[in-house]
């Protein structure tokens, strides 16, 4: 039996409980994506000095293979449990794993900072679980403004992240620890912060309402599994749509994005250059989305995912063409994030509105699921790709794909268009 939320929920005086809700998420992402931002700055200098260049990718890999796993297990927790206990959990074990890259770096031991990684991947699956729970108590008309609202907040986290550089240094000097862990000295202290906004905080948790709503308890509903999640999307041209823009839109960026740190070193910029320009992608990342989240509600879905996907092409381009030029090198990475975000925010609310309420939270974990494992994908391609064919290579690579999941978006919007 299909389960639906009642048309508008506004109409159940619960829009307090939303904006309350969605200010905790907002808040709570804030602090936690500074570990997201460690991991993609520290990371792959990290992997490449205990690893070697051609597993520079390491880090980033192994977040997206953590967070891979995550998704759907926290996909599972929270249909059974709520959203608040799913959320802590992910961030709890994130945590775990800033300690053990710590430990890594400063024992030498490159498997201890992938088995960090992993764990991270658990905090970034939580912080992608965050977006679709600002959804779940949300109106309709206001699912993609609510998303990105949360979406947005990490900006915060991601863009101080790589400038915190200099003051992880002097935490890892008090500390007496190699300087390339004092970022995640500083993400272990966030990610504390963020746990005690979701466990103390987040009350009463967004989905259990949501479920109250809609007349059937947490507990009753069927478990989601990744196959029946996939099934609920491939049955929607719409979905599919959002699907391709977001786990291309993101394997795309996790492994050009990973691989810059690395090749502007490789050019001669400095640590505060590099964390800088990894700064300007994460804010084009992040700092517009509400934006896109309104326009996916105004002009729909598709037309923004298609966007997205065109300035993602876009930063391939420019990638190819940058050679040793840091300027363009920038560019491109801040054409990179600007086109991810575009993509997934208006990817996520293709899903979200496409889907019934009883698959929803199954496709939700499949839509994440296969968002990292593209992440991991590319992220581990990407850094052989450096070694093999440059990083001009991998532009052009970026842009050829970008291209064809362009041609499959624009594909099934015609299917919707014609329905």
């Amino acid at each position: 039996m299909t389960i639906s939320a009642p048309a508008d929920t506004e109409s159940h005086g619960i829009r307090r409980v939303q904006r309350r809700s969605v200010t905790l998420l907002a808040a709570a992402q804030m602090f936690s994506s500074v570990g997201t931002a460690a991991v993609v700055t520290s990371g792959p200098m990290l992997s490449a000095e205990l690893g070697g260049e051609a597993w520079a990718g390491g880090a980033g890999t192994g977040m997206a293979v953590g967070a891979a796993v995550a998704a759907a297990l926290l996909a599972r927790f929270a249909a059974s449990h709520g959203r608040r206990p799913a959320l802590a959990t992910g961030i709890v074990l994130a945590l775990a794993g800033a300690l053990a890259i710590i430990a890594g770096a400063a024992l030498g031991a490159f498997a201890l900072v992938l088995l960090g990684s992993v764990l991270a991947g658990f905090g970034n699956a939580a912080n992608l679980q965050a977006r679709f729970a600002a959804t779940d108590l949300a109106a309709p008309r206001h699912r993609g403004r609510d998303l990105s609202t949360v979406v947005w907040l990490g900006t915060v986290g991601v863009v101080a992240g790589p400038n915190l550089i200099g003051l992880g240094d002097e935490s890892a000097m008090a500390l007496g620890l190699p300087m390339l862990a004092g970022l995640f000295v500083l993400s272990a202290g966030c990610l504390v912060v963020s746990l005690l906004i979701v466990v103390i905080g987040l009350r009463p948790d967004p989905l259990v309402r949501a479920r109250e709503l809609a007349g059937e308890p947490l507990v009753a509903v069927r478990r989601p599994g990744l196959a029946e999640g996939l099934h609920a999307i491939w049955a929607h041209p719409r979905a599919r749509a959002g699907l391709a823009g977001v786990v291309i839109g993101h394997g795309l960026m996790v492994g050009f994005m990973s691989m810059t740190p690395v090749h502007m070193t490789g050019m001669g910029a400095v640590i505060e250059i590099v964390g800088f320009v990894v700064s300007l992608h994460m804010f084009a990342m992040y700092g517009l989305s509400p934006l896109w989240g309104m326009l996916a509600d105004r002009i729909g879905g598709p037309t923004v995912v298609l966007m997205g996907l065109g300035i993602v092409l876009a930063s391939g381009v420019v990638g190819a063409v940058a050679g040793m030029n840091q300027p363009l090198v920038a560019t491109s990475l801040v054409l990179l994030g600007l086109g991810w975000s575009l993509a997934t925010v208006a990817g996520s609310v293709l899903i979200v509105g496409a889907i019934d309420e009883t698959d929803r939270v199954a496709a939700q974990g499949a839509s994440d699921t296969l968002m990292n494992v593209a992440g991991a994908v590319f992220g581990l391609l990407a850094g052989f790709g450096l070694s093999g064919i440059g990083y001009e290579g991998l532009g052009i690579a970026v842009a050829v794909i970008s291209a064809a999941a362009v041609v499959f978006v624009a594909a099934n919007a015609r299917r919707v268009a014609a329905v």
